[in-house]
């Protein structure tokens, strides 16, 4: 099932990627699984965010302690505007996981936007002592553009530079 999920996304046929989709789900009692891959689908290929929330809700109803469904649900809504939504799953994934580097540092990211630095570099921190690899979306990341202006964020960034080398 992978090499033709797989096998569809490489030749862009994201439809009928979607409609085998549903047509599972329609024959059995349903997959958080394939309503998590409808969810990114839509929300990466289709800019479908809307209903790529209402994917991942579904996927959530099925399995409802899988912390990346939440993270997902998060971007999709961050994708839509709306930030404080995006927050909201994005800390509710870090209480279920408080080792979940990328939503963590998506909660820096979303708290930049939102003009909270000191926030942002509080959970920037905790985001690079799990995966350090992440200073280097930091320093591009026009989201973090707030942040990126403190010279608190460059000292942390140096800091944890030096020490993953």
């Amino acid at each position: 099932l992978n090499i033709l999920f797989d096998y569809l996304i490489s030749i862009q046929k994201y439809k009928e990627l979607i409609i085998i989709i549903d047509h599972l789900n329609n024959e059995t009692t349903g997959s958080s699984y394939l309503y998590a891959i409808k969810g990114e689908i839509l929300s990466e290929y289709k800019n479908n965010h809307k209903d790529a929330i209402l994917a991942y809700r579904n996927a959530l109803s099925l399995e409802p302690d899988h912390s990346d469904l939440y993270n997902s649900l998060g971007i999709a809504y961050y994708k839509l505007g709306d930030l404080n939504n995006a927050l909201h799953y994005f800390h509710k994934t870090f209480k279920m996981d408080n080792k979940h580097a990328t939503s963590i540092y998506n909660i820096a990211c979303i708290l930049s936007l939102q003009g909270n630095v000191d926030k942002s570099l509080l959970y920037l921190e905790k985001a690079f002592k799990i995966k350090p690899h992440l200073i280097k979306s930091a320093l591009n990341d026009l989201d973090l553009k707030e942040t990126s202006r403190s010279s608190r964020f460059h000292k942390l960034v140096e800091v944890y530079q030096e020490k993953n080398k």
